[in-house]
């Protein structure tokens, strides 16, 4: 049975394999740990994070932050300076120093924003050994009735081709800006990722 709740901090590592899984990396313990570096960046200006499990297992995560009032989970701040602190300590692989680079490609792409928006949708994913049961589409619609409750017009998100970008367009959302870059997602193929930025108005 799938259902819709809050997201608890005892989620973090199950989100965290999902994105692994997501982005075909090996589950090795850096890139483990730059999943769960790059949840807590999602949920650091958090104001609404759910997830969806199928039979109690997290099968999905939706995390939006509404950008018209000023949010800081410091807890989660504090979480991600020790995560931060501990990855000094272990090497970095190809697939991580590979995407140094990727918040200048998305600031670039935020400059390219015809104008300011309501909100932001930070992450949202779904297991794959879960896609095709409806789920996306069920935290998609918590996410916009969450929008509507509080007013807020118009949202943007970052996404990429190594992730599920047709499905904003089959939503109706279009496409701001785009941007093709080095990086890359799996070190067999080397398969170079283009950014884009979506909009709903």
């Amino acid at each position: 049975m799938i259902k819709i709740r809050p997201l608890n901090e005892s989620d973090e590592g199950d989100i965290a394999q999902i994105l692994n899984k997501t982005w075909n990396f090996d589950g090795e313990n850096d890139e483990l740990l730059e999943s769960r570096m790059y949840f807590l960046e999602c949920m650091t200006n958090a104001s609404y994070a759910r997830v969806a499990t199928v039979d109690g297992k997290v099968a999905g995560v939706l995390i939006a932050a509404n950008l018209q009032e000023e949010h800081r989970n410091w807890n989660v701040i504090m979480r991600s300076i020790w995560l931060k602190m501990k990855q000094f300590f272990i090497p970095q692989e190809e697939v991580a120093q590979n995407w140094e680079g990727e918040e200048q490609i998305l600031q670039t792409l935020e400059e390219k924003l015809p104008k300011d928006y309501d909100a932001e949708l930070n992450l949202f994913v779904v297991s794959p050994e879960f896609r095709g049961y409806g789920i996306g589409s069920k935290l998609y619609r918590q996410f916009e009735i969450y929008l509507k409750k509080q007013h807020l017009k118009s949202f943007f998100l970052h996404t990429d081709t190594g992730c599920a970008y047709k499905f904003y367009e089959h939503k109706g959302l279009k496409r701001k800006a785009m941007k093709k870059s080095s990086c890359f997602y799996a070190i067999k193929d080397h398969k170079p990722v283009t950014f884009f930025i979506y909009g709903n108005v």
